[in-house]
């Protein structure tokens, strides 16, 4: 690929040679990762990695700024080597809020209902022109990880939003791409034109407008699986690095049914072992208000992305989410008094792959179910075991289970309590139902339980 035409702080993709080729007086010239260059009229000219942003509105960004207005920043500072294709089509140095739908030239973002598009926390100046203004929404989680990745492989970043809030699998379907700017994929595909035609990566966060409706939550894995083959396919590489998010809590009375499929269906995805596919959780992470992350926590799922993206590079940590392998139900006895009443243990150990080390705290999240998915209160305690396991202590009430089938969830509904992370702050995502029978062999005779 040759650029022939560069603007002002704009970000080129690097090739497997980590070089750029940009066409200057009919000659391709090679400019290597870095910058800032000047080429022709324009300057501050970088090469580097691009990464677009997409989904709905935790991609796009509507957690409230930390700052108060006339404060000097707000949450992730800019760096001056991470820059923004933004949604007005120009090159800038990027900044919060990376999305400014009202500013898009893309028709499906004017027809879309989306707060940014005139709701009442609009993330845009007000008439009077107020230098000093900033923004009380719209942090996601991009600026953040864009900041990191560049600070960890000294290169250039370059981010492409093209998210937009309150938007469905449907809404985004392949399906649409003849529609064009018409449409959010086709909009996408017009956009990675206008970049250069070649990417990074992908970072995704969307799933909760399905989770609002059955009958869309129980086709999300269908629909999430060809939407990953088609962005594939669309953008030549079928491989492309694609890193999403398992979507969080929802603060809600209504059915959580929906909320569990959909987190369900993203950690299959995830744990398939497709090539350069990985997902992080948000299960953990707090809200400002019912639905949207707050910007602590897209910080933190900014910096979790990331550390998949320095996985992949670098084989240094985890390069998925932790994925449930086993569970293997345990039966233990003191063997000084087998037959004393009260000293039996029961407990499920369960096996995970993709953790650097559990952190040892009082767990939160685990839940023992019937087939009607009612908590069943088995477990009193929960314990972190060597590197990568985890004990689930059941009470007494075990032996009116054993032999029965069950199920296990982590992060059972629309709001749980969930706290699970590991040494790098990767949080274990919710899932659930796992099947599995309580079914114990012989006890194994144990000094110390």
């Amino acid at each position: 690929m040759i650029y022939t035409h560069i603007t002002s702080f704009q970000l080129l993709q690097r090739n497997e040679d980590n070089v750029a080729y940009v066409y200057v007086n009919d000659t391709a010239i090679p400019y290597s990762v870095g910058g800032p260059y000047t080429i022709g009229d324009a300057h501050d000219v970088y090469v580097g990695d691009i990464w677009f942003l997409s989904g709905q509105s935790n991609m796009r960004g509507w957690g409230n700024f930390r700052d108060v207005p006339g404060a000097s920043t707000v949450m992730a500072k800019p760096h001056p080597m991470v820059h923004s294709f933004q949604s007005c089509e120009s090159w800038a140095p990027a900044k919060e809020p990376i999305h400014n739908l009202a500013e898009s030239i893309r028709s499906i973002h004017k027809s879309l209902r989306d707060p940014s598009n005139g709701g009442p926390n609009t993330p845009r100046p007000p008439p009077s022109g107020d230098s000093h203004w900033i923004p009380n929404k719209g942090a996601g989680p991009g600026l953040t990880f864009a900041v990191e990745y560049g600070k960890e492989f000294n290169v250039p970043v370059g981010l492409v939003p093209c998210a937009h809030g309150g938007t469905s699998m449907d809404q985004w379907s392949p399906e649409m791409k003849e529609q064009e700017g018409d449409s959010l994929y086709g909009a996408m595909l017009e956009r990675f034109n206008a970049v250069g035609g070649s990417i990074a990566g992908l970072l995704w966060y969307q799933g909760e407008s399905d989770a609002m409706v059955l009958e869309d939550a129980n086709r999300y894995k269908e629909k999430m699986v060809q939407f990953i083959e088609t962005v594939r396919r669309d953008l030549g590489n079928p491989v492309l690095p694609m890193i999403y998010c398992q979507v969080g809590r929802c603060v809600s009375s209504d059915s959580p049914t929906g909320w569990n499929i959909v987190r369900e269906a993203q950690r299959q995805i995830a744990a398939s072992g497709a090539q350069n596919l990985a997902m992080v959780s948000a299960i953990d992470t707090e809200l400002d208000d019912f639905i949207h992350v707050a910007s602590s926590g897209v910080e933190v799922i900014g910096q979790r992305m990331f550390r998949i993206a320095r996985a992949w590079k670098l084989g240094v940590g985890s390069q998925n989410c932790p994925i449930l392998t086993r569970i293997t139900p345990q039966l233990f006895q003191f063997e000084h008094d087998p037959s004393a009443a009260g000293s039996t243990r029961a407990y499920l150990l369960l096996a995970f792959e993709n953790v650097s080390q559990w952190l040892d705290q009082r767990a939160f999240g685990f839940s023992i179910r019937d087939k009607d998915e009612h908590d069943v209160q088995l477990i009193h305690k929960v314990t972190f075991e060597e590197k990568s396991s985890i004990r689930l202590h059941l009470t007494e009430l075990y032996k009116k289970y054993d032999g029965s089938q069950l199920q296990l969830w982590y992060g059972y509904g629309r709001n749980p309590i969930c706290n699970v992370v590991d040494s790098d702050n990767m949080a274990l995502p919710a899932f659930g139902p796992i099947d599995f029978e309580l079914s114990f062999l012989e006890p194994t005779y144990h000094v110390n339980v």
